[in-house]
């Protein structure tokens, strides 16, 4: 089990929960600038 440190209690105020997402790799990214990739993440869990 791998600890992180917690996101500040001030900022966690107003929201329900904490997703943090570990990207691990990116294949086959588009070139979309002069010299490199513009990369995203588009994150589904369930029907949202």
């Amino acid at each position: 089990l791998l600890r992180h440190p917690s996101p500040p209690s001030s900022t966690m105020d107003d929201i329900l929960g904490f997703l943090r997402v570990h990207v691990i790799r990116g294949v086959n990214l588009a070139v979309r600038d002069i010299r490199t990739s513009d990369p995203y993440v588009v994150v589904r869990m369930g029907d949202q």
